[in-house]
């Protein structure tokens, strides 16, 4: 029989394909990074993670070209295989896929999946465990309708402003205010000298990836893995300060949806800015988000009191190279592409560095606009999570579990009257 070159058996052949590569190529790419295959939380940081720089500055950076060597095999047994005859060699082959595929489903969404996510299984197999986890996780996280009420905390109305400033993959021990011996942050070693900063210098993160961290930061929790949804039931920061009569803003310079907490979170969120409405023009290089940003919010707390302000940093995220004007880079060599390398730990290291330096000094700068900080303000700051920088050869940058993943500042910043009466407030 002649091969059928049909359209409708083209379209299946495609749809085949592309289903078989994508688990191979997901699945060998991450195991060759990290050396396991994708997570729950993985899927999870993707599904939200909508911005298609950060997807292709991964891709380039963790994309190994052997991994297309099963997916051309695959597609060679395909195409001579396509035959039109009732039990084809190709149906030998197609019929296992989507057994597998119908049954893995089904038998990974009964009940044992916290276990058989952690078996040794192959790609094609452990990439549909790690989907039906995901998606049974995503649907249960979207049936909490309702965190904890906050009840209305008799207290004066609010005569100062709080903002809150979540960082991105910024390292605590690459901070000249904590002691680094390159001057990554000259701007805040002089407010810190005058006395104006309060540094508690370097911290653990609440976790190594951005998701967990702002969950469970934004409503306390201090243990990990939330396996009891605290971080999605428990009261967050925005229903006790509108319970006590601030008005709540969520700045995001990061994405234009809503990704951290639940959906309901809106109802105590009183002014949401994304990422599309802070960028007023978008032929800005994105590297300059946060600046935009906080020249907005300087404008709010230097003429409004009584704001609530949350902030979620683009920060330096990695390819670091995105994240200043290369042409004048203050360390260099600088790295030469957006993949990390880690036989030239020198150049990531210079070029991070050379990102936290313009990050910081045009945030800051903009957020103390004339170097002024205001006297009615106080800013607490901290980072989602640090970097391993490849010191002792790895090849990723967080999500995993070593000591430099979790390394982040904590500091706040206000004037000694300012300062002393947020202690006041935390005693009361």
């Amino acid at each position: 029989n002649k091969p059928d070159i049909s359209s409708k058996n083209l379209k299946n052949w495609n749809i085949e394909f592309i289903w078989f590569s994508l688990t191979q190529l997901v699945q060998y790419n991450y195991y060759h990074t990290f050396e396991e295959f994708i997570t729950p939380t993985d899927v999870q940081i993707a599904f939200y993670a909508v911005d298609f720089d950060l997807w292709f500055g991964a891709i380039h950076s963790f994309f190994d070209f052997r991994s297309v060597v099963p997916c051309s095999l695959y597609a060679t047994l395909l195409w001579c295989t396509k035959e039109n005859t009732r039990f084809s060699l190709r149906q030998f082959f197609i019929v296992p896929f989507l057994l597998i595929f119908v049954g893995s489903i089904i038998y990974f969404s009964c009940g044992s999946y916290h276990y058989l996510a952690k078996m040794a299984n192959s790609s094609f197999i452990a990439f549909h465990n790690v989907i039906s986890v995901w998606e049974i996780d995503f649907f249960r996280q979207n049936s909490f309708k309702e965190r904890e009420q906050v009840d209305k905390i008799e207290y004066n109305n609010p005569t100062k402003n709080i903002v809150f400033i979540m960082d991105e993959s910024v390292r605590g021990d690459h901070l000249s205010i904590n002691g680094y011996h390159r001057k990554t942050t000259p701007f805040l070693d002089k407010i810190q000298q005058d006395g104006a900063l309060i540094n508690w210098g370097i911290c653990s993160s609440a976790a190594t990836n951005s998701i967990n961290s702002n969950n469970l930061l934004l409503v306390g929790v201090n243990s990990f893995p939330d396996t009891a949804y605290h971080s999605l039931t428990k009261p967050t920061l925005f229903q006790y300060s509108k319970a006590m009569g601030y008005t709540n803003w969520y700045f995001d310079a990061q994405k234009d949806i809503w990704w951290n907490g639940t959906r309901n979170d809106f109802n105590a969120i009183d002014i949401w800015k994304p990422m599309n409405v802070i960028r007023k023009n978008t032929d800005i290089p994105h590297y300059e988000n946060d600046k935009m940003m906080a020249e907005q919010v300087n404008e709010i707390v230097s003429s409004s009191t009584g704001n609530f302000i949350w902030l979620t940093k683009r920060g330096v995220h990695h390819p670091y190279n995105d994240d200043f004007p290369n042409e004048r880079p203050e360390w260099s060599p600088i790295m030469e592409s957006n993949t990390i390398d880690i036989t030239k730990q020198n150049q990531l290291n210079n070029s991070y560095d050379d990102a936290i330096l313009y990050n910081f000094e045009t945030f800051f700068k903009a957020l103390f606009k004339d170097n002024i900080i205001p006297q009615n303000t106080i800013f607490v700051y901290t980072s989602d999570h640090g970097q391993t920088l490849s010191e002792n050869g790895e090849n990723w940058t967080h999500s995993r579990v070593t000591k430099n993943e979790a390394n982040v500042p904590l500091f706040i910043i206000g004037l000694k009257t300012s300062l002393h009466s947020m202690f006041q407030f935390l005693k009361f």
